[in-house]
């Protein structure tokens, strides 16, 4: 079982008739990380091992803690399956719980053994690197090189930020699978190191890192809300701060952190993607032209014209979502199916599925 779900929508029905219109739509698994509260080195292997799946980017982290989860986070989401990052009694007595969102396959783990080493157990950003390779025009001599595998070392404050805005990949010695070197077969890698002393390039969040990687063409099925792009606003070595900025961005919304005792490094990179999103003011005002400045509490003082010349600040209230993260799919089509009422009086559909835009295959 590889993650093709196949979700349809109902155009037309009427019991008089013979047919039914469906609409057809394969999307990868979401999956609810469960971490434990308080435990960045969760983070680390959660963000690792979601990086190396296709859609990974939109897959949220849940944080486990005596009380159990957030309320109905894997809700919000529409979770299909729980993964436990780690061996945890909270954890699993959370997971116990959720027995309609356990982990659908017969393997409980994300890499198993294969005739020539380890595979994947879900559809991973191979797929993907080879898809943006095949897009590229047969005309274009050079593949393009704005591909990059951004570096930090481990005492790095930013490293969480660094992990949940641009991407990066589990050691080759735990999965015994190299997605670096993978993916440098059909996109040409640059190594840059995020030096600890050096500004962040401004042109970061324009890149082809393992984030864009992960989440190439793949379509939503709604805007998450009506001001989805701006900041997270907080400190680069607090838990929920991690937790929120992922998140948010794992449920659509294109942000980019800042923290003011970094100013020197992550300024120049504000204001870039500041320049991008700043829009002619419009009369009279209209929300889409408001830049979203995502924050955990109303209370944290700074200056706000700094992130633009219309701010809406927003606090993320995941007990009473203000909006629906997207659910992202890779294709859609339309089938006609054939309706029956003879098996136990009871109407039944027959069709063809589409075709399926992933063929798996091993590495």
């Amino acid at each position: 079982m590889k993650d093709r779900f196949a979700s349809f929508r109902v155009r037309h029905y009427d019991l008089h008739m013979n047919t039914l219109s469906l609409r057809v739509r394969y999307r990868p698994i979401r999956i609810g990380w469960c971490v434990r509260e308080g435990n960045l080195e969760d983070i680390d292997r959660a963000l690792r091992m979601t990086h190396t799946l296709w859609g990974g980017r939109y897959n949220p982290l849940i944080s486990i803690n005596n009380l159990g989860s957030l309320t109905g986070l894997a809700d919000i989401f529409r979770v299909d399956a729980l993964f436990p990052v780690c061996e945890d009694n909270l954890i699993q007595e959370f997971l116990r719980g959720m027995e309609h969102l356990s982990w659908p396959m017969f393997q409980k783990d994300l890499f198993i053994d294969g005739h020539d080493g380890k595979v994947p157990t879900l559809i991973d950003v191979v797929h993907s690197a080879r898809q943006i390779r095949q897009d590229i025009p047969a005309t274009v001599e050079k593949i393009p090189s704005n591909a990059r595998i951004f570096e930090w070392t481990d005492t790095d404050s930013l490293k969480y930020v660094f992990l949940a805005m641009f991407g990066a990949y589990p050691d080759s010695r735990d999965i015994q699978l190299d997605y670096k070197e993978a993916i440098g077969t059909f996109l040409q890698w640059k190594d840059f190191l995020l030096a600890v002393d050096e500004p962040i390039p401004n042109a970061a969040f324009q890149l082809l890192t393992p984030s864009a990687i992960s989440s190439y063409e793949l379509h939503w099925d709604r805007v998450p809300t009506h001001s989805h792009r701006g900041f997270y606003v907080g400190d680069c070595g607090d838990f929920r701060d991690i937790v929120d900025f992922w998140n948010l961005r794992a449920a659509g919304m294109e942000l980019v952190f800042y923290d003011s005792k970094h100013a020197k490094r992550l300024q120049g990179l504000r204001d870039a993607y500041r320049g991008i999103l700043d829009k002619p003011k419009a009369a009279p005002p209209d929300l889409e032209n408001f830049i979203s400045v995502w924050t955990r509490s109303a209370d944290v003082q700074f200056p706000i014209r700094d992130f633009g010349e219309q701010v809406l600040i927003r606090i993320p209230r995941w007990d009473r979502s203000d909006f629906v993260p997207p659910l992202c799919y890779w294709t859609e089509s339309t089938v006609l199916a054939t309706i029956s009422d003879s098996w136990e009086h009871r109407p039944a559909a027959s069709f063809l599925l589409p075709e399926k835009p992933v063929l798996y295959a091993a590495h």
